[in-house]
């Protein structure tokens, strides 16, 4: 008997869909790449809490006005993911794993957002390594008040109204815990935001450091630059970071994606 012909066809189309699909997941598998951003999530499961198109060096202007800005729509979603922490939540840590992804745009757009908002905002910027002439390495006596006034506000350098820097802290985390410690509770006192431009986690240990003196860690991801295999590996370094982390900006990424239902094993709770 001949064997059914319309049976002999449905197998085979059956057997050629199941080899494309492994084909197609043995691909993606070995591929470092991430297609689309719930590929990042997969991985790297904090919620996302907005996305930054590419475009120029990413910062946004001090000058022109924020609604004029293509930028400023990425910004003031996440702005407004700040406002919703609780009050308590003032010195947040921008991280991320690797150089060139982002984080000090992040950090100076963010600082930039609350203080047009009417905030009062501290840019702390401690990713330098090189010390220059101008540069804030704490002495022993650091801490101590000068005319009401820490002596580290003598190094502050005024922005805009409200947005102030504190440029290239290049003091060791290591030998100096306790006189950061000391300079972010006084930062705490005298700002509504302060916001650390810390050193990419994959150099050593500064941003984990700072990690744990701060309220929170906003992670900054750049999918194309990373690739698969960075961003696993800062899923299991971020793993003993997961009760202060708030969410991640993913940048690079040109459509705009809905704020993620955030998932409470990574929100700082409102008893820090």
């Amino acid at each position: 008997d001949r064997p059914n012909d319309k049976l002999l066809l449905a197998l085979v189309v059956v057997a050629s869909t199941a080899i494309a699909l492994a084909l197609v997941w043995l691909l993606r598998s070995r591929s470092n790449s991430l297609e689309e951003t719930r590929d990042l999530k997969q991985i790297l499961p904090l919620p996302i809490l907005a996305t930054v198109p590419q475009r120029g060096d990413g910062r946004l202007s001090l000058e022109e006005s924020l609604d004029r800005q293509p930028l400023s729509h990425s910004y003031q979603l996440l702005q407004a993911h700040m406002r919703m922490l609780p009050q308590q939540v003032r010195a947040i840590a921008i991280c991320s794993w690797a150089p060139q992804e982002g984080r000090s745009s992040v950090a100076h757009n963010l600082a930039l957002v609350e203080a047009k908002s009417g905030q009062r905002v501290l840019l702390i910027d401690a990713h330098h390594r090189i010390s220059p002439p101008t540069a804030l390495a704490f002495q022993r006596t650091e801490a101590a008040e000068t005319n009401g006034s820490p002596s580290w506000q003598s190094t502050v350098q005024k922005v805009i109204p409200g947005f102030e820097v504190l440029p290239q802290v290049t003091a060791s985390l290591t030998t100096n815990y306790r006189d950061w410690l000391v300079l972010l509770e006084q930062a705490r006192e005298r700002y509504d935001r302060v916001i650390l431009d810390c050193p990419p986690a994959c150099q050593n240990a500064d941003a984990a450091l700072l990690a744990s003196l701060s309220d929170g860690v906003l992670w900054v991801v750049h999918p194309d630059l990373l690739g698969r295999q960075g961003v696993e590996a800062a899923a299991e370094t971020l793993q003993t970071w997961s009760t202060r982390l708030l969410g991640q900006v993913v940048v690079g990424v040109e459509d705009t994606l809905p704020p993620a239902v955030p998932d409470r094993r990574y929100l700082v709770s409102s008893e820090v």
